[in-house]
């Protein structure tokens, strides 16, 4: 009999092993579940947390382009309207420089109008001048009665 009760508890013990070690194995196996999910989780969180931090400097670097944009735009267009102005200021002058060309141009003509006119006269003044000089020449002649080379 004692072997017998010394193989049942044998086997008493190798079933209660057996039993405890199922335990063990169903306990520490939900336990590593457990930390398995948890880590899942913490990593699903940390993915998720980067993802919005990506996400929020993305927008920031976004704004920030577009604010540099709005304000390169406005650089260029106040460049732009100054250099029209420059330009509406330098076809001013143009202008004037023209029209004042013009005007002297106008006196030139008119001027040189006026000095034809003088010329013409004083081309008919000696023109007349050296008419009346023949004439005179040739009144000489007759009452003296010689002629130039004559006399």
């Amino acid at each position: 009999m004692n072997a017998i009760a010394i193989l049942i508890g044998v086997v008493g013990a190798i079933v209660g092993a057996v039993i405890l070690a199922a335990l063990w194995n169903v306990v520490y196996g939900k336990r590593a579940e457990a930390h398995i999910g948890e880590a899942r989780r913490n990593a699903d969180r940390i993915l998720d947390d980067a993802r919005k931090a990506a996400e929020s400097k993305l927008k920031e670097a976004d704004l920030e382009a577009k604010e540099k944009l709005l304000q390169m735009r406005g650089d260029f267009d106040r460049q732009a309207q100054q250099r029209r102005e420059e330009m509406k200021n330098a076809e001013r002058r143009l202008q004037q420089k023209e029209e004042n060309l013009d005007r002297k141009i106008e006196a030139f003509d008119r001027r040189e109008a006026g000095l034809r006119e003088r010329e013409a006269q004083i081309d008919r003044l000696r023109a007349e001048a050296e008419e009346i000089r023949q004439k005179q020449v040739a009144e000489l002649e007759r009452i003296c009665n010689l002629t130039q080379d004559e006399a």
